[in-house]
């Protein structure tokens, strides 16, 4: 049963038999397959949220998914906050953890924004990709040149927006510069490409291709530098998501986030009263 509409093609639902709640995606049936192929490509990984059911219509499917406790995009651009550096990083590394993830599968997102990571536990410390809509599986996977551009307005990399590149660049790079963007978001509670008029969307392409961006003074010199790092304008030049995972401003935390991912799996082992 769908209940209310979250947005043009998201419905929070519930399972009639057992009250178990979800979240409802509804595609258009030409699209399930590819979807479904990704997904067993890619495998398992707790920072990819998984479809539980799937139902098909004449000329829709309708994903269910796990409920989730809201998405970064409300988190800080709605409610207009920065996060602190420590919440910031945890968060970072689950989202970096998910695009590495796919990376390495040889799967490129293409899609990457505040609105496509969710908060998986209620402390809201941990993020998950929500759905994988616009990837793609490489045929080479050490070929990630595209030629069709995608992207969201205030994420997309300078060499999508620019029309000398925007037929033939790099995927993964592409996918880092969003994810950069994410980041500058979580740090800031805002994000780094805008024009006078938000909805100007020629200023926002303007200062994406000149990198014209500012970091607010609260934000750490080593957080700096991860931003600039990865919203740098050449891709050649721009780190690899492992790279991030390895810059010294996450590795402050590595080994906090791992020890809470291990307290986690230990709290869901039964124990033995034998």
């Amino acid at each position: 049963m769908l209940l209310t509409g979250l947005g043009n093609d998201t419905f929070n639902a519930m399972q009639m038999e057992t009250l178990k709640e979800y979240k409802c995606v509804v595609i258009h049936l030409t699209r399930l397959q590819k979807m479904l192929e990704m997904y067993a490509h890619i495998g398992h990984s707790e920072e990819i949220v998984y479809i539980d059911g799937i139902i098909k219509g004449k000329t829709m499917a309708y994903l269910f998914l796990p409920c989730d406790y809201g998405d970064l995009f409300d988190h800080c651009i709605t409610k207009k906050i920065h996060l602190t550096e420590p919440e910031a990083r945890d968060l970072f590394i689950s989202a970096a953890r998910a695009v590495s993830h796919c990376h390495d599968h040889g799967v490129l997102i293409r899609e990457i924004k505040t609105s496509s990571f969710v908060f998986t536990n209620i402390d809201r410390n941990t993020l998950a990709i929500r759905l994988l809509r616009r990837a793609i599986i490489l045929q080479d996977p050490n070929n990630d040149i595209c030629g069709s551009a995608r992207g969201s307005p205030y994420y997309v990399a300078p060499e999508i927006v620019n029309p000398v590149t925007r037929n033939s660049f790099s995927g993964k790079p592409a996918d880092v510069f969003s994810l950069g963007v994410v980041l500058y978001v979580m740090l800031c509670g805002k994000f780094p490409f805008h024009g006078n008029n938000p909805r100007t969307w020629e200023q926002i392409v303007e200062n994406i291709t000149k990198g014209d961006y500012v970091i607010p003074p609260w934000v750490s010199p080593s957080a700096r530098n991860l931003v600039h790092s990865m919203l740098c304008q050449d891709p050649k030049r721009r780190l690899t998501v492992s790279e991030a995972l390895q810059h010294p401003w996450v590795l402050m935390e590595e080994l906090s986030y791992m020890e809470k991912r291990k307290t986690r799996a230990l709290s869901q082992i039964v124990p033995d009263i034998n």
